[in-house]
């Protein structure tokens, strides 16, 4: 309304000289924004990653065969170790159990000595 409020006012035409100076007003149309942007090219330093670029022959059924026999010798190697190791861990639990057993014995032995062996059974 003319004199205020709410709502759309009614306006007059505009007249041809008002249109030609209201599209000499306007702005340029806005740039076009690229939605998808190329990323830069990789490029390498002179040098670097040659040995990627060289291709090495093709390995030999004897080299291949070498390389399966010194596998297997790890192999086993690692079996004995992984045997000695076992071995090993036994021993240390079976350690453990008689120092953990004996220590069980001696506090108890302390609890009755203190005349509290019921406190003992408590815990």
């Amino acid at each position: 309304t003319p004199g205020g409020g709410y709502g759309k006012g009614l306006l007059r035409p505009l007249t041809a000289s008002e249109k030609e100076g209201a599209a000499e007003s306007r702005s340029p149309p806005p740039m076009e924004v690229k939605r998808h942007l190329t990323p830069p090219p990789i490029i390498r330093a002179p040098g670097q990653f040659q040995e990627d670029e060289v291709k090495s022959p093709e390995p030999s059924i004897h080299k291949l065969a070498a390389q399966v026999k010194k596998l297997r010798k790890d192999n086993i190697e690692l079996r004995d170790r992984n045997a000695e190791l076992g071995v090993e861990l036994a021993e240390i639990r079976n350690n453990f159990d008689t120092l953990s057993r004996g220590l069980c014995a001696k506090i108890k032995r302390a609890f009755i000595d203190m005349g509290k062996e019921n406190k003992y059974y408590a815990n």
